[in-house]
């Protein structure tokens, strides 16, 4: 078996999760994997992609968790921070006050739930890496995190929720649409849902694009714009209550030095450039709360 016939065998060819049309235009071509934009429905993802296993053993191994957590330890009363004041956001909007039961597709490391807990919330959680539940574990003492992956949360013994919480996590899901509807079913009355991923369409992307941090075909499978997230959101029963963006025009992560230092600066910051476009949302990554407006029982 040659090179290229191991290489076929990791991938998979998928139609559009929104609108099903298998008629796309290239986006970016990065030889095996590519990513595109369905001409029906708008929505970008990659195609052909890696299968879950594949993503699982190539990406997101030990040593990939292992580098993550120090990444975590070095930032984390930043990070903490950060939970909190999506906590707070969260309670701007619920309709219970006082104590949620709340539940993380993808809490990796276990921070949004270990400052959940804090606050008194009982925690739940699913996800597909044994090393970040047992550091979740060991850490922060949570042992509700469950091994798994997001498309068989129905299948998890979980009682209703008040909240569900997806950061960072929409992007690598191979079915969003199917997962986002099983989400509004695990949720009780009114329930909300707290997601963030990259923002297809702006600024950095435009600018940067290859160079942009998001882009990553081999783990990012779908690439949201503002409008196509609510499409899905609405589809899966949503309705969206607020969405913001962060305030980076060109996040530091971005593979192109010269952007990165002509956006990220003393005199940036001076004429308040973040605080401009956080306001009209302008920044490179979106951060939804959403209500559950209905049951989902047709697929």
């Amino acid at each position: 078996m040659t090179r290229k016939d191991d290489a076929n065998k990791e991938l998979e060819w998928v139609a559009c999760d929104y609108c099903g049309s298998k008629v796309t235009k290239v986006i970016y071509d990065f030889s095996l994997l590519t990513i595109n934009k369905c001409k029906k429905c708008g929505l970008v993802y990659t195609n052909p992609r890696l299968t879950s296993r594949s993503i699982r053993e190539r990406l997101y191994d030990e040593q990939y968790w292992k580098a993550y957590e120090k990444e975590i330890e070095r930032s984390l009363i930043w990070i903490q921070r950060f939970c909190r004041n999506w906590l707070n956001r969260l309670a701007y909007f619920a309709d219970q006050k006082n104590q949620w039961k709340l539940a993380e597709i993808g809490p990796g490391l276990g921070l949004f739930l270990a400052e959940a807990r804090k606050r008194g919330h009982a925690v739940y959680g699913v996800d597909t890496s044994e090393y970040a539940i047992n550091y979740a574990k060991t850490r922060f003492g949570i042992d509700t995190i469950r091994l798994g992956t997001a498309d068989a949360i129905d299948e998890l013994d979980w009682p209703q929720m008040d909240i569900v919480v997806m950061l960072a996590a929409i992007e690598h899901l191979h079915d969003p649409l199917g997962v986002l509807r099983k989400v509004n079913t695990s949720l009780s009355h009114r329930g909300l849902l707290l997601l963030s991923t990259g923002v297809w369409g702006c600024f950095n992307q435009i600018l940067a694009g290859r160079a942009w941090s998001i882009i990553a075909p081999e783990g990012h499978l779908y690439y949201f714009s503002k409008r196509t997230m609510r499409m899905f959101l609405e589809r899966a029963g949503f309705r969206v209550l607020e969405l913001e963006t962060n305030s980076a025009l060109v996040n530091t992560l971005t593979k192109n030095d010269f952007l990165v230092k002509l956006f990220n600066n003393r005199f940036a910051i001076r004429l308040m450039i973040p605080r401009m476009v956080q306001r009209l949302r302008l920044g490179d990554e979106m951060f939804v709360i959403a209500r559950k407006a209905m049951d989902q029982s047709s697929p």
